[in-house]
């Protein structure tokens, strides 16, 4: 055989030894890795066996470096492993506890340290269905927190904004079922409306959890207050309107029962008579005018400056016969707005200790069994 015929046959054996399929034409250092059957990647063959002694060594070393344990074995990318720089997360932390289901309450203002004066109210908060709902400034140990009502007054936060955000903190952390603002009147209107349309704005969520009692008096003229008044019925905040009539102003209305009761019926609803002024029949319309959702509540007057007459139980008695009879809003009495609320059970303002029981019997007939029919009969006057 010739030389050259020599040399091409060795070559043709050279190229017959390479695996079927390789690339000749790369270098080892080029050559893409191989996945072994025990999910390694090897580099250009099936085993790092393959691979000269120094990469073999290589491969040692890496495998030392992700080994942290003497019996590790090729089982698997993650066999005998243990990432000691990972462990189980935390568990979130528990959502806040669900607000209570919104009702609506009858709103009554004690001394929280003569609960003697009020404990017949209190019964009305564990009964019928708790119409009845206990508001001070701080809260008794004898009244849960769930279905207590805290006064707030407009003194007590620098703006409106700032009272916003107290209140909003006071109901998300389940100090108290609800929050009232003592109260709206011309000197507060502003403020007022600056607390209001910050809790519409940004704690929507607490709509029908707070809300602003009504200033009292026989010449207040709802329209006046409408700045006030619109934001709170834009925010769906509660709105207890405050009616203290004087016992001595209805006996001094006329020399007739029946007159008496004409102007007893006109100081509620205004519009006419007596008080031609916007009252409680302006807020009612003023409520559906804007489509408002709001809780429209009412006060009665339950202490001596109010009730300053022979027979106070006897005029207690009458304005809910009056309100029921002749207001134009029977329903706002009613059992499932609550009855009416009560300013104040105050034993130092209260000549007798019964008056919260005389209330709580009135409430039973009126309010709990519906019954429209007087249950005292007409008020004594000089």
């Amino acid at each position: 055989m010739s030389r050259l015929s020599t040399i091409a046959a060795a070559a043709l054996a050279a190229l017959c030894a390479c695996s079927p399929g390789q690339d000749t034409s790369r270098g080892v250092d080029d050559a893409p890795p191989a996945v072994a059957e025990d999910g390694r990647a090897s580099v250009g063959g099936d085993s790092a066996s393959w691979l000269p002694d120094a990469r073999i060594a290589d491969a040692a070393l890496l495998d030392a470096a992700t080994s942290t344990s003497p019996d590790a074995t090729l089982d698997g990318p993650t066999s005998g492993m243990v990432d000691s720089g990972s462990s189980t997360p935390p568990p979130p932390p528990p959502p806040p506890p669900a607000l209570p289901a919104i009702r609506s309450n009858g709103l009554h203002t004690v001394h929280i340290d003569d609960n003697g004066s009020w404990n017949s109210i209190y019964e009305l908060t564990q009964q019928h269905g708790a119409p009845a709902m206990i508001c001070s400034q701080n809260r008794s140990p004898h009244v849960p927190a769930d279905s207590w009502c805290k006064n707030v007054h407009t003194s007590h936060y620098p703006t409106g904004a700032a009272m916003a955000d107290a209140i909003a903190r006071i109901l998300q952390q389940r100090e108290a079922a609800k929050v009232m603002i003592d109260e709206l009147k011309t000197s507060t209107q502003g403020y007022v409306k600056a607390c209001a349309d910050r809790l519409r704005a940004v704690y929507p969520q607490l709509a029908g959890r707070w809300g602003a009692y009504l200033v009292n008096g026989s010449a207040v003229s709802y329209p006046v207050l409408a700045a006030g008044i619109d934001a709170l019925l834009d925010a769906r905040a509660i709105i207890a309107a405050e009616m203290y009539p004087h016992y001595s102003s209805y006996c001094g209305a006329g020399s007739t029962t029946a007159a008496r009761d004409v102007w007893l019926a006109a100081f509620f609803r205004g519009s006419g008579g007596a008080f031609p002024q916007g009252r409680f029949h302006w807020l009612a319309q003023r409520r559906k005018s804007r489509a408002s959702q709001s809780q429209l509540t009412v006060l009665f007057g339950v202490t001596d400056a109010f009730l300053d007459g022979t027979k106070p139980a006897l005029f207690v008695d009458r304005m809910f016969y009056i309100w029921l009879s002749r207001s134009g809003y029977p329903s706002t009495l009613g059992l499932a707005n609550g009855g009416p609320g009560a300013w104040k059970w105050d034993k130092p303002y209260m000549s007798n200790s019964s008056r919260d029981l005389a209330f709580k019997q009135s409430f039973e007939h009126y309010v709990v069994q519906d019954n429209r029919a007087s249950r005292l009969g007409p008020v004594p006057c000089p």
